[in-house]
């Protein structure tokens, strides 16, 4: 849990931070919203320990976040909670490479959303029939499946690694196909 209390920041005569009190939950997403100047960014900074807060203080799990001696094994989970915070971080990391190499490759970013929609989501639906062991073979290695395998620990079509290994292999494969496109067009 993340908890501020009567957090105050001034930068000089101005005051960017006044007295906010909150309580963020684990496991409920938080939006963190309001104009430009409004304090957000320096909110964020005085929780992470990157500014002092004139007074209040900002803690996660009861402790301030200087005091963690290893804060992304240890704060990174409470941000995002789940069976493994950081295999889905690479995850989306993997994702984010696969989407810029298509990107590059088809040069569309309509094209793009719906190519990635299209391989993550519908085709591997699509392809799982009960009756037909090949084409769910070739949906188990689209990298929706197959980090899907890795996030959840599956080993029924193949070790949950193999899964992480199947959507670098993607990625790899777009960037590589964005960078040859890019080459031959600007040229």
């Amino acid at each position: 849990m993340i908890t501020l209390t009567e957090l105050t920041k001034r930068f000089g005569a101005t005051t960017a931070v006044d007295r906010l009190t909150l309580s963020i939950m684990p496991g409920r997403v938080t939006g963190f919203l309001g104009p430009n100047g409004a304090g957000k960014s320096t909110t964020i900074r005085m929780t992470l320990g990157l500014d002092r807060p004139d007074s209040g203080t900002a803690l996660i799990d009861g402790r301030p976040y200087r005091s963690f001696r290893h804060p992304l094994r240890e704060v990174f989970p409470v941000l995002c909670p789940g069976p493994d915070s950081l295999g889905l971080a690479g995850y989306l990391a993997l994702i984010s490479l696969f989407t810029l190499g298509l990107g590059a490759a088809l040069r569309s970013a309509v094209g793009t959303l719906v190519t990635v929609f299209l391989l993550l989501a519908i085709v591997p639906a699509t392809l799982r029939l009960p009756d037909i062991g090949a084409l769910n073979a070739i949906a188990d290695a689209l990298p929706g499946s197959a980090g899907l395998h890795f996030l959840r620990g599956e080993t029924d079509a193949y070790p949950s690694a193999v899964g992480l290994v199947l959507v670098a292999c993607w990625a790899v494969a777009a960037l590589l196909a964005g960078l040859a496109v890019l080459r031959r067009r600007d040229a």
